[in-house]
């Protein structure tokens, strides 16, 4: 850093006599400052390749162990509730990990989605791992993946390939009937062969798992009724199709209902149809983006939803989504929202300043962090809460542990 830094200052000393040469002639279509050539070049990223953390997965069967997926730095696993952590990536060629997910029945099990090189799996708790992407198309990048709770063997994956930044986008649902052994397309297409656009979250309606929904990015919900062999768009009453997240309640207690979160400002969708017919809720939610990871639903109470938002803080609604209010962060961006099952507490982890607030079940605040000395880049991934109440803040280069009182 102090070498660039002494080279820009000679540089800056070198500029006014360079400029009195160059305006005797025209200048030529790059200008040179002694060995240094600089050009019109389309940008390349180079870096740097860090450790931030992305995903968080706890062990369902196990409340002690959890994984972080981190971007640049793979898969590390704490199995004392996140007080110590260490690597979990042997066989992990790609350390740039986008999703995961852990089989429901045997924490063993668990998937990894990257950034460019498809699924790995594991079937020893992360001690190592093998490519899972038998039948992906190369260089999937990895958004969702989805296990059936009531079969561990049947997984879909939501992917799109890497390009250029235009479409087509080679967007791609796969699903799995062997573990992740092999996959086969089963949703492609979508907006069509020029198109071809991605799906961002995956839901599976909890006691009946041949009804899937997927979020589109600029298509709206699809929906499978037949365990992912075909699919259809379901967007009756759906007037913004910029699908960002898709949830049902995981408990099932208000059967049929889901809500799509959207990125244009539009509001909240839900149904109470399994999608057959969707409809706009806007009181006190109008004007405020949803990201992916941005929709909760409090395990205990199916009437109380949350949504972190790009542009409105932390929404919450008591009347199982009907109205909303602000409950936190004032009109800053919230990238992740999770309801603590022990006690209904809500954490909720600011984008910009490293803020994380808490509030009790009825949406009083009870405290905030601010990000201790020594994490230099605050910004946050998903969050996960674990079966004890524990709640796992990943800022990009750290984890943040929190326990059930905050």
């Amino acid at each position: 850093m102090l070498r660039f830094r002494l080279s820009i200052v000679f540089l800056l000393i070198l500029l006014p006599g360079i400029s009195s040469a160059s305006a005797q002639a025209d200048p030529p279509p790059y200008q040179t400052y002694l060995p240094i050539i600089l050009r019109s070049e389309p940008p390349l990223w180079i870096g740097p390749y860090g450790g931030s953390v992305v995903v968080i997965a706890p062990d369902p069967t196990n409340g002690s162990v959890i994984y972080a997926g981190t971007w640049g730095a793979g898969v590390y696993k704490s199995a004392d509730a996140g007080v110590t952590w260490a690597p979990a990536r042997s066989g992990l060629w790609n350390l740039s990990i986008n999703s995961m997910a852990v089989d429901p029945r045997n924490g063993l099990n668990l998937y990894a989605g990257t950034y460019g090189d498809g699924i790995f799996k594991s079937t020893d708790g992360g001690a190592s791992w093998v490519q899972a992407s038998n039948g992906l198309q190369s260089g999937s990048i990895v958004y969702a993946i989805a296990i059936d709770p009531e079969n561990p063997n049947r997984l879909y994956a939501a992917t799109r390939a890497i390009n250029r930044g235009s479409p087509p986008w080679s967007g791609i649902v796969y699903k799995s009937e062997n573990g992740g052994a092999s996959w086969r397309a089963v949703l492609q297409n979508i907006g069509g062969t020029n198109q071809q656009d991605w799906v961002y979250s995956l839901a599976i309606l909890p006691r009946d798992p041949n009804l899937v929904l997927a979020a589109a990015h600029e298509y709206g919900v699809y929906r499978s009724s037949n365990y992912g062999e075909s699919w259809a768009a379901a967007n009756n009453g759906i007037t913004d199709l910029s699908g960002r997240a898709v949830v049902f309640d995981p408990r099932y207690r208000n059967p049929s209902t889901a809500f799509f979160g959207v990125w244009h400002r539009s509001g909240l969708f839900k149904t109470t149809s399994n999608g057959d017919q969707w409809r706009l809720i806007t009181d006190g939610i109008i004007d405020s983006k949803i990201y992916s990871m941005g929709l909760a639903i409090d395990p205990n109470n199916p009437n109380r939803l949350f949504a972190a938002t790009f542009s409105g803080g932390v929404l919450r609604s008591t009347n199982n989504g009907e109205s909303w209010n602000s409950v936190g962060f004032g009109n800053q961006w919230v990238y992740s929202v999770a309801v603590n099952p022990a006690n209904g507490n809500i954490y909720a982890a600011n984008y910009d300043d490293g803020r994380v607030q808490a509030f009790d079940a009825q949406g009083k605040f009870i405290t905030q962090w601010i990000i201790p000395k020594g994490i230099t880049d605050p910004y946050f991934g998903d969050m996960a809460v674990s079966r004890d109440g524990t709640v796992y803040i990943p800022v990009f280069g750290k984890l943040m542990l929190f326990d059930g009182a905050g």
